[in-house]
């Protein structure tokens, strides 16, 4: 089979960017990757079939500018897979008067389109500032990545690069432990003859054995380089980049935002693994606001009966009566689920914006937990007064987005400062709101009491509607061992929602016991 091709390890990269958590991809590495003639014209047979139009249709409304000039380019691109160096390049000219940053995280998504390189003898990263740069808050932030986690990887692709014979780690400050590892990971690979490193922090030991080692490799007989052709006919496309669409380069890079947008909604991340988010994001596609009001037609917010529809930009209106209710930015509809008969509604474009659609068959996992999280909360936020003031949608929605939360005694439930989206509706038990102007001292005595919530009271949503943004009190659970304090957590599109429908009620549910000015002498101005 040939080697994998550009539009191939671009798409590989960006994705696997996304799943590390890198936001932006490196300028350096999207220039080894860019479009080549081969892929240039792979694309345009692809879209014009999908189009069906002529492929000369596509390159006149395409290549409006200088024709020959981008033909140049496209041709003078070496396509990665075949080249026999890897080292990344500054494309203003400025690697060699200072290293290029990538940072330990950004380096994952590198070492991983690495290992699909085939034809690679030379691995170079002297030109690389060092990623054990930022080691020192690596321990104190969850999910950082730090130097040696880098070395690990590393270790990891080494076995699967079968022609590499040199690397060079020239400007890595590693130490004794991420050396011995490498170790260990080259050890069983004679083929590696060449390694550079900064031994300044190494232990002596570990110098003498590498370099006994190496020299180990060099003596055994070198076997024959094997020819571009030969390796292309050998190559077998793994399953992971064979699962890849083929997309364009920009619904690629559009994928990711929609990756940032799940990553940063609890509703998803607490709902799905690693790999059904893969799934979803590799399946969603872009539409404008126009199509999807056009495919939802006369079922409005229910959706298509075919997508997870998640509002990037723009604003949906959504007609379940005479006013409406609009849908922005990290909002989504197009779930079913039958515990709920949704009433017909309409969907109006009342600002132009764009929508990501991602199939249902790929979000199995996510609509299986809202169900459940449907099944426990619907019984009591239906029941709610705040509820009848909102349509059978909006009430799903909320329930879809929540989670019961039992409290032991005492058990601080907002903090005074939290400014999360956040609201809680009082299944059982009492909570109180608490002054905490005075430190801990006041605690549970009747001056530090500003109110207190019993069975389907709603509070949490002072950190809403206040100016700053923040709740001024402290809320607790009662101080009875016995009793059972349990609640409703309501997150993310769900109280965003709900905070556009009832904004003036819940200003008057925040002044009850809110300590901000504002709520006070009655500026609400959102």
């Amino acid at each position: 089979m040939p080697l994998p091709s550009q539009s191939e390890l671009y798409g590989y990269y960006v994705a696997r960017c996304g799943h590390h958590g890198v936001r932006k991809p490196h300028q350096a590495v999207l220039a080894l990757l860019a479009e080549d003639t081969v892929s240039h014209a792979e694309r345009l047979a692809g879209e014009a079939a999908e189009r069906r139009v002529a492929v000369a249709d596509l390159v006149r409304i395409e290549d409006n500018g200088d024709v020959a000039a981008r033909a140049r380019d496209r041709a003078a691109v070496l396509p990665l897979a075949s080249q026999r160096v890897f080292r990344l390049a500054d494309a203003g000219g400025r690697a060699a008067l200072s290293p290029l940053y990538v940072g330990a995280r950004g380096m994952l998504p590198i070492l991983d389109l690495l290992a699909e390189l085939p034809l690679v003898e030379s691995v170079d990263v002297s030109n690389i500032a060092s990623w054990y740069d930022s080691d020192t808050f690596a321990g104190a932030v969850h999910g950082s990545v730090s130097g040696n986690d880098v070395m690990d990887h590393l270790c990891s692709v080494l076995p699967r690069l079968r022609a590499l014979r040199s690397l060079d780690l020239g400007n890595q400050p590693v130490g004794s432990i991420a050396v011995a590892k490498l170790l260990a990971a080259t050890e069983p690979l004679p083929h590696i003859i060449h390694v550079h490193l900064d031994t300044t922090h190494v232990d002596p030991y570990l110098v003498r054995a590498f370099q006994q080692m190496l020299e180990e490799h060099q003596r055994l007989p070198r076997p024959p380089t094997s020819s571009s052709s030969a390796v292309a006919r050998a190559y077998v496309v793994p399953p992971h980049l064979a699962a890849l669409p083929p997309l364009d380069r920009k619904t690629l890079r559009e994928q990711q935002v929609l990756r940032a947008l799940l990553c940063h909604d609890s509703n998803f991340t607490a709902a799905v693994t690693a790999a059904e988010m893969d799934a979803m994001v590799l399946t969603g596609r872009v539409m404008s606001t126009t199509e999807v009001v056009f495919r939802c037609g006369d079922r409005g917010v229910r959706g298509d009966g075919e997508h997870l529809f998640i509002v990037k930009s723009g604003r949906l209106r959504v007609y379940a009566d005479l006013e409406g209710f609009t849908l922005g930015r990290r909002d989504y509809f197009g779930d079913h689920h039958p515990a709920v008969l949704l009433p017909c509604s309409r969907l109006v474009e009342e600002e132009r914006g764009v929508v990501y659609a991602i199939p249902l068959h790929a979000c199995g996992a996510i609509v299986a937990c809202w169900g459940a999280r449907l099944e426990a909360s619907w019984p009591w936020l239906h029941r709610a007064p705040l509820m009848q003031a909102v349509g059978a949608w909006t009430c799903m929605r909320a329930c879809t987005c929540s989670e019961v939360i039992v409290a032991a005694a005492t058990e601080t439930i907002v903090e005074a400062g939290d400014s999360a989206e956040e609201l809680y509706v009082v299944c059982d038990g009492d909570f109180s709101a608490l002054d905490v102007r005075d430190g801990d001292a006041a605690r549970f005595n009747a001056r530090s009491v500003r109110f207190v919530f019993t069975r389907y009271d709603v509070f949490g949503v002072e950190a809403l509607v206040a100016r700053k943004h923040h709740s001024s009190v402290r809320i607790k659970a009662g101080k009875e061992r016995d009793m059972l304090y349990r609640v409703v957590r309501v997150r993310g599109c769900g109280v965003r929602v709900l905070h556009r429908q009832l904004r003036p009620l819940f200003i008057s549910l925040a002044r009850a016991y809110s300590l901000h000015e504002d709520l006070g002498t009655g500026d609400t101005a959102p």
